[in-house]
């Protein structure tokens, strides 16, 4: 055959957005799903998803928008049910996940991540909770994210390559999503099982997250609980620094009880008696070799000797009892430390 056999087929997803309004304009464009969504749309309809604000043709919030107008547009079809294009997004949520899971297709994570995503930002306002709209199809995701979950790598967390840690664009979306699940309590009424069971499973869902990867998805604290925590560090901070002050004293004192060890250890030194007599001798040796300098000035004339040391008492006074006049200067000129003793 002249046709080249290509090596199966490639697979493909549709462009789902991740519109987070609280990043900038600029960061979102590069997300490759974001962009080809938006290069769809007319640019009023880019601004309002962009920017915010009110619209004035749609009554929903930018969030619910995107997440409805992506299920039509992608999974909708011919058919105008909406059930069956959640059954459709689920399900592509389920494929996704496996093929990463098992075949490590980089194309069906990003897919997966992003379809997560989309999801929980279309939670983000609480003003028209879309979870109530559809609570069915947010159980349903919530049961599959907790199976999942439930079998993937505990290092997962640590080691996907987007992010890290709390940073991971899993803990957001996972924490959007029940906090919105769990927000339904307050609205429940009698005969309301579905929301009580949304609650569940959302709660099913943070324990799963902080015993299998040690992750907290719980609300965010309150300001004075923020305020108790920064005085809580500022005490222990407190105690940390007077340990530490009362350390670096035991410390000192600890180097100067070494310090007067060294000292003791620099007292009397022990000579033996041989090396003081071989002293003794190199010093007799030495004055017995010496010139009688100052006798035999005295011999030729004290008096010149006296004029000498009134004339040039600096020269006197630095002469040692080996030279004479002549070395003495000889050796203060050499050292030219202070000229002015020959002078």
């Amino acid at each position: 055959s002249n046709h080249s056999e290509s090596d199966g087929t490639s697979i493909s997803y549709p462009p789902i957005p991740c519109i987070d309004q609280t990043i900038n304009a600029r960061q979102l464009a590069q997300h490759s799903g974001t962009r080809m969504y938006l290069s769809k749309l007319s640019p009023q309809k880019r601004t309002w998803l962009l920017l915010g604000g009110d619209s004035d043709t749609e009554s929903m919030n930018p969030g619910e928008f995107v997440w409805k107008d992506t299920l039509c547009r992608y999974y909708g079809g011919n058919d105008s049910s909406s059930s069956k294009s959640e059954h459709d997004f689920l399900a592509d949520v389920q494929l996704s996940f496996l093929l990463f899971l098992f075949l490590e297709c980089h194309a069906s994570l990003e897919h997966w991540r992003d379809a997560i995503s989309m999801c929980s930002l279309s939670t983000a306002d609480a003003t028209t909770n879309i979870v109530i709209q559809h609570p069915q199809f947010f159980q349903k995701l919530l049961s599959i994210l907790y199976y999942q979950l439930s079998c993937i790598e505990t290092e997962f967390f640590q080691d996907v390559e987007y992010s890290a840690g709390e940073n991971n664009f899993m803990v957001g979306a996972l924490r959007r999503l029940c906090d919105a699940c769990e927000s339904l309590g307050k609205r429940k009424r009698d005969g309301d099982t579905i929301l009580e069971s949304l609650k569940s499973m959302s709660q099913k869902l943070r324990h799963l997250v902080r015993d299998r990867f040690g992750l907290d998805l719980s609300l965010r604290k309150s300001n004075a609980d923020d305020d108790n925590d920064m005085e809580i560090d500022a005490f222990e901070q407190t105690i940390d620094g007077d340990s530490h002050d009362k350390s670096d004293t035991n410390e000192f004192h600890d180097n100067q009880e070494e310090d007067d060890d060294d000292e003791e250890e620099d007292g009397p030194v022990i000579v033996p008696y041989d090396h003081i007599e071989a002293s003794l001798a190199r010093s007799s040796l030495q004055s017995s070799q010496a010139p009688k300098r100052h006798d035999g000035q005295v011999l030729l004339g004290g008096t010149m000797e006296q004029s000498h040391c009134k004339e040039y008492p600096l020269l006197y006074a630095a002469m040692t009892p080996e030279e004479d006049e002549v070395m003495a200067c000889a050796r203060i000129l050499d050292e030219a430390k202070d000229v002015s003793l020959v002078r």
